[in-house]
């Protein structure tokens, strides 16, 4: 057996099969991309084989986190300056859209809230999606209220 990759070539006794984890299919060992065997088996004649095809695929994963100390209404967050997501209160938030593994990930603060009028910001905003859901994106909410008492 010959080792290629995510599956193995067993030339044994004049044939060809290309085995991949369970039913023709394999999984990175990171989690973040699954391959599909077609054509992976035949008897090897007097010539190349050269119909073989491994088609790989990428993972698929959310971004999200959770917002505190919002009051205020009208809030709304931005996904890599697109995918808008309003949010309404306190707790966690996903955007809709999945970005795959290995691709990059900002979230920022496309509208402040108002009544009362206040400053979010947002902490572990950017990154590069891995093999799992994105959690830990931190969105913080402060009134915006002087020194002097008056809110601007």
């Amino acid at each position: 057996m010959t080792s290629v990759d995510s599956g193995v070539f067993d030339t044994s006794q004049g044939t060809v099969h290309l085995v991949l984890g369970g039913g023709g299919e394999a999984d990175s060992a990171d989690g973040a991309g699954s391959a599909d065997a077609a054509d992976g088996s035949g008897v090897i004649a007097a010539a190349n084989v050269t119909n073989v095809t491994v088609a790989c695929a990428t993972s698929a994963f959310t971004v999200g986190g959770t917002v505190t100390g919002l009051v205020g209404s009208g809030l709304v967050l931005q996904l890599n300056g697109a995918g808008n997501l309003a949010v309404s209160g306190n707790g966690t938030f996903t955007f809709p859209t999945s970005l795959a593994s290995g691709s990059a990930y900002l979230v920022t603060v496309s509208t402040q809230p108002t009544n009362p009028t206040e400053v979010c910001t947002v902490t572990n905003g950017s990154g590069t999606v891995g093999a799992a859901n994105v959690t830990n994106v931190a969105v913080v909410c402060t009134d915006r209220i002087f020194a002097d008492g008056f809110e601007g």
